[in-house]
């Protein structure tokens, strides 16, 4: 099984926790019913959020990123990286797993005002503006609306509904952009435009829009890109003011000059969601880029297919129907990123000055730049060119051909983006078993998956459709895919930094003060505000701090919320309860140590020894016997709230509140400290070793058997367990 690699971007909060308490419950228990067992863990490198907290950094330093060497800023990653790789490898210790080592978005109402990254002035968001298109040799304008005014400058048409009477006399013609001039076609387009919404009218840049792009395909429209990389301006966009200006301080420009001009109407209020990065706070807007993709359709339809022959099962079952939404819809996938930080596409750019070459000729894809060589050498020989000379440049390799009396030189330039991190994590389960170079693999594939339930698409379907991709195409790379819920505060809100309410495990573990945890806050990358309203929240739902809970206590009780379904409210009051249920566990272990040490131990079950036992003492192994069964059922079936409660039921209400005889104490507790130790391995193991002779049976409880059903399909007594039940009710 595979830990799903956290990302090395600070510390584990309490989902990762989850994740260790369910993974290393099901590992504990199989080595404890002697199978071979492996755990294997990972850190994702987590290119875009690992290079953005660098980068702050840096600034931090006075050091800008974008003028580094790509080596010196690789440098700097790794170091930030292996600092947060060893305080993530502390926390998985901590919380006790046995491992085997080796964008958000705004939304608003009204106009509101807003700090981005690059401004010093806030911005105006949440209004639509509203002005005037002239159309060409005519007195008519047509209104257009919108809430990104200044993408003006990158519109190629006017796109009106085919049944509008308001525009039908003037399909056909043109509007004039009063800033760079360009003609602009008024088009029909009844798929993208609403005659009951807005104007009516539309204004088409598919440069800066997704659905303007996808009207500008049906249309055969050109794409004008405006915007440089930085939010600027660029010279495409006609206007040599403007050019290098923030597309924000643009915006300003273009209202005041519309209005001079007489063809601005109005601004009104406009609910919007404004996509910001989490990472940097900045507005997301759309851009085209080149980048690589990967076809996905046939992957698709071969990881649906896989569920519906029975060969992946996804547990909970209600997830199938998102899995089938997601991947009978499917699109291409795209694989770059425009980082330093993440693996390296293995592409080179060939180039041939004054030889036209078409774009996928060009690229050669490669393991290696000698193999991107011989590669390109290959396709010259067969395009006639003979090799002459070879030498090197300081940059890149460069070859020299020779036909027919003309030298032909060509040069090979190595792809810049990255992979993009879901890629390099899908490969995990074949490249955990030491793939590609190692074919003869016995650990793939792997016999269960366990993740959270939010990444089933990017992650989960992925690993599915990549690796058997990459096999033999016939085999899911696990048959089983466990999802859990993710974690809530308290008051149903997701755990978010910038909310102020993601809790370090270690934090839980150990306690911490309020003080200490607002002082984590000033030592952060967040943004001033965001430590404001974090320390406002931290001080709201912990005005005291929280209490040492230790990792048992904390594991038990995320287990126990998976019953709720699609998300875990976490609530300090639960943690509580349950470090008070390890207390109880160990007073009872410590008690029974002093009373059992010259007694009789029954070692085993069966008819003959039962016959001599107490009501009580009957009782009590049926019981046990109920709870080794559904404690057996929840963890083969990852029910894991129904062995927790199984379990706490059995130590709480039963054996402490109610049992209490020295002929079978030693037996009983010797099966509730396996029955407890998947879900609480400390404390158990301190306890193991409390027992008479429990080296005889394992030296480490790790290794001791899991309390076998079929040993006690004698001990079931339904009718003691109601003789019981009356006395105690009258009690």
């Amino acid at each position: 099984m595979l830990l799903p690699p956290p990302n090395v971007t600070g510390k584990l909060h309490i989902g990762h926790a989850l994740t260790v308490a369910i993974q290393d419950s099901l590992v504990r228990w199989h080595r404890m019913m002697g199978e071979p067992t492996q755990w294997i863990p990972g850190i994702d490198h987590a290119g875009i959020a690992t290079q953005s907290v660098v980068e702050r950094d840096l600034m931090k330093e006075g050091k800008n990123l974008r003028e580094m060497a790509r080596h010196d800023v690789v440098k700097a990653i790794t170091k930030w990286k292996d600092k947060h790789r060893n305080i993530i490898l502390q926390q998985l210790s901590h919380l006790g797993g046995s491992l085997d080592w080796f964008v958000d978005h705004d939304i608003v109402e009204s106009p509101t005002k807003i700090l981005i990254p690059g401004l010093e002035e806030a911005i105006t968001v949440g209004e639509m503006h509203t002005f005037l298109y002239p159309v060409e040799d005519s007195h008519t304008n047509i209104p257009i609306a919108t809430t990104r005014i200044e993408t003006m400058l990158g519109d190629v048409a006017v796109a009106v509904h085919p049944d509008d009477d308001r525009y039908k006399n003037l399909h056909g013609k043109f509007v004039i952009n009063p800033f760079n001039h360009r003609r602009l076609p008024i088009i029909y387009d009844s798929e993208l435009v609403d005659i009951s919404k807005g104007t009516g009218a539309v204004k088409i840049t598919p440069g800066h829009d997704l659905t303007d792009y996808a009207c500008g395909q049906r249309h055969g429209l050109p794409v004008i890109e405006i915007l440089n990389e930085d939010g600027t301006m660029n010279d495409k966009c006609g206007c040599e003011n403007f050019v290098g200006q923030h597309r924000f301080k643009v915006r300003n420009k273009i209202i005041s000059i519309l209005k001079k001009k007489g063809l601005y109407q109005e601004s009104k209020p406009y609910p919007s969601n404004i996509f910001r990065c989490s990472r940097s706070g900045d507005i997301i807007e759309p851009m085209l880029k080149p980048q690589w993709y990967i076809k996905c359709e046939t992957m698709s339809a071969r990881a649906v297919k896989f569920v519906q022959d029975g060969l992946l099962n996804i547990k909970p079952n209600n997830y199938v129907n998102e899995w089938n939404r997601w991947l009978k819809n499917s699109q291409d996938w795209c694989i770059s990123r425009q980082l330093y930080w993440g693996h390296e596409i293995p592409a080179w750019k060939l180039k041939i000055p004054n030889v036209e070459i078409s774009d996928q000729q060009s690229w050669l894809i490669a393991r290696n730049e000698h193999e991107a060589f011989t590669k390109a050498k290959n396709f010259l020989l067969e395009k006639g060119y003979d090799s002459e000379v070879y030498h090197k440049l300081q940059k890149f390799q460069t070859k020299t051909f020779y036909r027919y009396g003309i030298f032909l030189q060509f040069t090979l330039e190595k792809d810049k983006d990255v992979l993009d991190t879901w890629f390099s994590s899908a490969l995990l389960p074949l490249s955990a078993d030491g793939w590609p170079n190692n074919r003869r693999m016995h650990k793939y594939p792997l016999s269960v998956m366990e993740t959270g339930a939010d990444i089933i698409y990017f992650w989960v379907a992925r690993m599915v459709m990549l690796c058997s991709e990459l096999s033999d195409g016939n085999q899911s790379p696990f048959p089983t895919v466990y999802l859990h819920p993710i974690v809530r505060d308290s008051r149903g809100r997701k755990m978010s930094k910038s909310l102020g309410n993601v809790i370090d495990p270690l934090h839980i573990i150990d306690g911490v003060s309020l003080d200490t945890l607002q002082s984590a806050l000033d030592k952060s990358n967040l943004p001033a505000d965001e430590i404001r309203r974090s320390k406002q929240q931290l001080n709201q739902a912990f005005p005291q701090g929280i209490a040492p809970c230790g990792a048992d206590a904390l594991r038990l009780t995320l287990l126990l919320y998976m019953k709720q379904g699609s998300g875990i409210n976490l609530n300090i009051n639960q943690l509580i309860s349950n470090r008070n249920f390890c207390n109880k566990l160990w007073n009872a272990t410590k008690f029974a140590n002093r009373v059992w040490r010259n007694s009789f131990h029954l070692k085993e079950l069966n008819q003959s020894n039962m016959k001599y036992l107490s009501h009580l003492d009957l009782w009590i192994l049926s019981r046990l016997t109920v709870a080794v069964k559904n404690c057996t059922h929840g963890l083969r079936n990852f029910k894991l709230d129904l062995y927790a409660e199984s379990l706490i039921r059995l130590v709480r209400n039963e054996l402490c509140d109610v049992f209490w005889s020295k002929c079978v104490l030693h037996f009983v507790m010797s099966n509730v400290l396996r029955l407890a130790h998947p879900a609480m391995p400390h404390i158990t193991e301190e306890l193991w070793h409390y027992l008479p002779n429990a080296d005889d049976v394992s030296e480490s409880i790790v290794l001791a058997p899991f309390p076998n059903v079929t040993s006690f399909n004698h001990s079931r007594d339904i009718a003691v367990e109601q003789d019981v039940d009356i006395i105690l009710s009258i009690l």
